[in-house]
């Protein structure tokens, strides 16, 4: 459930495709991965899930890639509209794939 609205959120901006780029697919897009769950017990006996899931923002330059990820940062950082409560834990800027392919990675917990 949480991945379904992971991607009607990030949807919002631009195509979302989970792992990989099909190879026709034009620039701008969103890739996104689970990268593991985490479960927290507390007091009562209740527990809370804890996905880590890795956003990767892809486009031809580098501004483009850094100005979509600015975008889902806005919008998933400490969202408590669409989950319990989404947090930015990591970004890594810039890297270049192959010509005219940039990406920025984007990691985050979502609690649910």
């Amino acid at each position: 459930m949480t991945e379904q609205t992971l991607v009607t959120v990030l949807s919002g901006f631009a195509k979302v495709f989970p792992l990989t780029k099909p190879q026709n697919e034009e620039l701008p897009c969103i890739l996104y991965q689970r990268i593991d769950t985490q479960q927290n017990n507390y007091q009562g006996g209740k527990s809370l899930n804890r996905p880590r899931f890795q956003i990767t923002c892809l486009a031809s330059s580098k501004k483009g890639a850094e100005d979509l990820a600015n975008l889902v940062k806005a919008e998933l950082d400490l969202n408590k509209t669409d989950f319990i409560l989404s947090h930015l834990i990591n970004q890594f800027d810039g890297q270049e794939q192959e010509e005219n392919l940039y990406k920025t990675i984007l990691e985050f917990y979502i609690f649910e």
